[in-house]
C-alpha cells in the first residue's frame, strides 16, 4: 500500500486552480520529458460517452514505488528547477503536475514500469470518492505490482471526463496555432509529441513552405554564450556583425551572469508585392487572436508564452519604416536556478523583479537596433526589398564597412514627441487636410513625414482618399496602391471593403502607404502622421485606454472618475496588475448600468454578467437603442464596424469569458496585452452607455 498524502492543499482546490486544459496537458507532457521519454502520445476518444477516455502515454523511465509515493504527495517534489538530468532541464518543482489529470476527469488509472526492475505498477484514483473524505491522508491507494519485460514507460488513462473541459479542449485544438505550439512546447528535436482526437491527428505545422521562405529578407542572431557584446544580421547572403552599446547599461548585470544565458535566432520576412499573407506562415508562430506571427520564447527548453519578453513593435512610435513586423524564430533562455527570475505559482508569468526589467530592456534594445540596422542595409542596397532565400555567410564585411555599421554609439532616439497634456496638437476638424506625395522612395521615406500631423477625431471613419492623395512622378494619378499599414495597429481599424480607417485612441499614428508609380514603374513608400483626439471627452488626459466615441454623459460622475483613474493607471509603468484587475469591474458596472438605463428584464433573479452582456449586445437592444439612432454617418459606420467585430469575437470567446477566467477561476490574471485585445468591445460598451444615458434618462 502507498498513502495519498496532503501537504497543505486539497486535490479539488488544486484542480480548479489549473488555468486551462491546455496548461494541464503541458504539465503532463513536461513530466514525460523529464522522465527521459523520446515520445509522448495523447489520445482523446469521446465519440461514445459511455467509454470516453483521455490517454497520455510515454516511453520514459517510469516510476518506482518510492517515486509513486512522492508523486501522490501534494506540493512535494524531488525535482529541482534548473537542474540538468541527461542534458534535459527540469522545469517543475511544485509537485502539482500529476494532479493536472483531474482537470479532465474524475477517474484515473496509472500504469508504469521501470525497465531495470522488470516490474509494472498499477494504481487508480477516483476523485468522486476522495472528495468525500475529511482527511485524505488516511486513504489507502492499492498499488498492484507484477513482473513484466514488455511494457515500458508510463500510461495514464482518464475516464468520467468533464464534458465542459473536453469541449473547450477540442475547440482549442482546432486552432492550428495553439495546437502546433502545444505539439512543440519542448524545444528538443529528440522529443516527439503526438496528439490524436477521435482518430484524427492534430496539426503540427512548424516548417515553412518554399513560397513563404522565399519572402525572407534577413536573419538576426545573438548568443550570450558565444559573445554577449555582439549580434549579427545576415542580409543579402552577407553577414554583418555589430557591437552592443558598451558603457554601463544595467541590463549587462543580467547578461554577464554565469547562471543566465540567452540565444536569439530571428527570421525577418516582407510580404509586400507578394501573394503571401500572415496566415501562410508556419502555424506554430501564428496567434489568431492578434492575426500576427511572432517568435517563440523558451525558458529551459519549455515554451513560455509571455508577450512582454520580446517586442517587435519597439520602433512603432518612431516610424514604421523601422518596424519589421513579420518575424518568426526562437528565443531561448536558460536559467540554472530559480533565483534569477521568479514565476507565479503555475509558471505562466514572470513576477516583477529587477532581473525581469533587465531582460526586457535588453531584448527591446536588440529588437530596436537590429531593425534600424536592417533598414540601413536595405536602403543602401536598393529602393525595393529583395525576396530571396538566405544562407549564413562566413565572409564578414571589410573594415571600411565595419566602420559604417558596427557601432551603435551614434544612435540617438528620435522618437516622435508626446502629445500635449490635453492630448491634442492644434485644432482638428472632421475632414482632415490631405497629404499629397509625388516623389517618395523606400530610401528617403522618412523625409515624407509631414512636419505637422494631420488632425482627426477618434471614433470616426475616414476614407483613404481623405487622408492621402497619391501622385505619380509627373504629378498625375497613374498610381497603383499596394498596401496600407498603420502603427500602432491595435488602436486603429481598417475597413478594406469600404476603404476607411477609424482611429480608436487619442494618440499619434503613423500611416504608411506603399504604391506603384506606373509612370516610372517604381515601388514607393509614403508616410504621414495622424494626430487623433477625442472631442467627446469631458476630462483631459494624454492617453486613453477607455474613452467614449459619443458625448460623455455627466449623469454618472462616479463612473467617469473611475474611468479616468483607470486611464491614469494604464499609463503608469509597473502598474499592469492594478490596471488589469480594474478592467473587469469597469466592464461589469458598465454593462449593469446599460441594463438599468434600458430597463432590461430577465427571467431569473441574477442572470450573471455574461447573460447581461449577451442581452445588451443583442440586435434587439444594441441596434434599436443605440446604433440605429446615430445620426453622424462617419460615427455610425465606425460603430457598426466595431459591433460586427465584437459579434465575431463573441462567437469565439466573449470578453466576459476572458476576464472571468483570470479573476474568478484561474491562478493568474491577464496581462496588459491580453486585455488590450478586448479594447474594441470595452470602448463600444462605454460609448453605448453614454449614448443611452444622454438619450433615455
Amino acid at each position: 500500500m502507498v498513502k495519498l498524502q496532503a501537504a497543505g492543499n486539497v486535490i479539488t482546490e488544486l484542480s480548479q486552480k489549473i488555468p486551462s486544459s491546455e496548461f494541464a496537458l503541458k504539465e503532463l507532457i513536461k513530466n514525460s520529458y523529464e522522465a527521459q521519454a523520446t515520445e509522448v502520445n495523447i489520445e482523446l476518444n469521446d465519440t461514445n460517452s459511455d467509454c470516453a477516455e483521455l490517454v497520455i502515454s510515454d516511453n520514459g523511465c517510469g516510476m518506482t514505488e518510492k517515486n509513486i509515493t512522492s508523486l501522490l504527495t501534494i506540493s512535494k517534489s524531488e525535482k529541482k528547477f534548473g537542474k540538468k538530468i541527461n542534458n534535459r532541464y527540469v522545469s517543475g518543482e511544485k509537485g502539482i503536475g500529476f494532479f493536472s489529470v483531474f482537470k479532465f476527469g474524475n477517474k484515473v488509472k496509472v500504469k508504469t514500469s521501470v525497465p531495470k526492475e522488470h516490474f509494472v505498477y498499477n494504481f487508480s484514483l477516483d476523485l468522486t470518492q476522495i472528495i468525500k473524505e475529511d482527511n485524505i491522508s488516511t486513504i489507502d491507494i492499492p498499488l498492484h505490482k507484477k513482473s513484466s519485460s514488455t511494457f515500458n514507460g508510463t500510461k495514464i488513462i482518464i475516464k468520467d471526463l468533464d464534458s465542459e473541459t473536453i469541449r473547450i479542449f477540442r475547440k482549442t485544438m482546432n486552432d492550428h496555432g495553439t495546437s502546433s505550439r502545444l505539439s512543440n512546447i519542448i524545444n528538443d528535436s529528440n522529443f516527439k509529441i503526438n496528439i490524436v482526437i477521435n482518430g484524427v491527428k492534430v496539426v503540427n505545422d512548424k516548417n515553412p513552405t518554399k513560397d513563404f521562405e522565399s519572402t525572407k529578407i534577413a536573419e538576426f542572431k545573438y548568443s550570450s554564450i558565444q559573445n554577449y557584446l555582439h549580434y549579427r544580421i545576415i542580409y543579402d547572403n552577407e553577414e554583418y556583425p555589430y557591437s552592443i552599446l558598451e558603457g554601463d547599461p544595467e541590463y549587462l548585470k543580467l547578461i554577464k551572469r554565469e547562471d543566465f544565458k540567452i540565444n536569439i535566432s530571428i527570421n525577418v520576412y516582407s510580404f509586400k508585392n507578394t501573394k503571401i499573407k500572415t496566415k501562410n506562415a508556419p502555424r506554430v508562430y501564428y496567434y489568431s487572436d492578434y492575426n500576427r506571427i511572432k517568435p517563440l520564447v523558451y525558458i529551459n527548453d519549455s515554451l513560455f508564452e509571455d508577450n512582454n519578453i520580446y517586442n517587435t513593435e519597439i520602433n512603432a512610435s518612431r516610424s514604421s519604416k523601422y518596424v519589421f513586423r513579420q518575424q518568426t524564430g526562437i528565443i531561448t533562455i536558460y536559467l540554472s536556478n530559480d533565483r534569477i527570475l521568479q514565476f507565479n505559482p503555475d509558471r505562466t508569468k514572470i513576477n516583477e523583479s529587477l532581473n525581469y526589467e533587465y531582460l526586457k530592456s535588453f531584448t527591446n534594445y536588440l529588437s530596436r537596433m537590429f531593425q534600424e540596422k536592417l533598414r540601413l542595409l536595405i536602403s543602401k542596397g536598393s529602393d525595393t526589398v529583395k525576396h530571396m532565400p538566405l544562407s549564413v555567410s562566413k565572409n564578414n564585411k571589410a573594415s571600411s564597412q565595419m566602420d559604417l555599421f558596427s557601432s551603435d554609439e551614434d544612435y540617438t532616439d528620435t522618437s516622435v514627441k508626446a502629445l500635449t497634456n490635453d492630448g491634442s496638437v492644434g485644432e482638428f476638424t472632421d475632414t482632415p487636410a490631405k497629404a499629397i506625395t509625388n516623389d517618395s522612395s523606400v530610401e528617403d521615406s522618412t523625409d515624407s513625414l509631414t512636419e505637422t500631423p494631420i488632425n482627426v477625431s477618434t471614433g470616426l471613419a475616414y476614407t483613404y482618399d481623405e487622408l492621402i492623395t497619391l501622385k505619380d512622378s509627373e504629378g498625375g494619378s497613374r498610381v497603383k496602391p499596394l498596401s496600407l499599414d498603420i502603427s500602432p495597429e491595435n488602436d486603429a481599424s481598417i475597413d478594406k471593403r469600404n476603404q476607411t480607417i477609424t482611429f480608436n485612441s487619442s494618440e499619434l499614428y503613423t500611416l504608411t502607404q506603399t504604391y506603384k508609380d506606373k509612370t516610372t514603374n517604381e515601388t514607393k513608400i509614403y508616410e504621414i502622421q495622424i494626430n487623433a483626439t477625442n472631442k467627446n471627452r469631458i476630462s483631459k488626459q494624454t492617453k486613453f485606454f477607455i474613452e467614449s466615441l459619443v458625448d460623455e454623459s455627466d449623469k454618472l460622475p462616479w463612473l467617469l472618475n473611475f474611468k479616468n483613474q483607470i486611464n491614469k493607471v494604464y499609463c503608469m509603468k509597473n502598474m499592469d496588475i492594478v490596471f488589469v484587475s480594474s478592467i473587469r469591474t469597469f466592464v461589469e458596472v458598465t454593462v449593469v448600468e446599460i441594463v438599468k438605463a434600458l430597463e432590461i428584464t430577465f427571467s431569473e433573479d441574477d442572470p450573471g454578467l455574461k447573460k447581461k452582456l449577451e442581452k445588451v449586445l443583442s440586435k434587439e437592444y444594441a441596434k434599436d437603442s443605440f446604433l440605429d439612432n446615430i445620426k453622424d454617418k462617419r460615427l455610425k459606420q465606425s460603430l457598426e464596424s466595431s459591433y460586427k467585430l465584437i459579434l465575431d469575437e463573441e462567437n469565439k470567446i466573449s470578453t466576459i469569458d476572458v476576464l472571468n477566467i483570470y479573476t474568478h477561476s484561474g491562478t493568474r490574471i491577464l496581462s496588459k496585452n491580453d486585455v488590450e485585445t478586448r479594447k474594441t468591445c470595452i470602448k463600444f460598451l462605454f460609448s453605448y452607455l453614454n449614448f443611452v444615458l444622454n438619450n433615455r434618462i
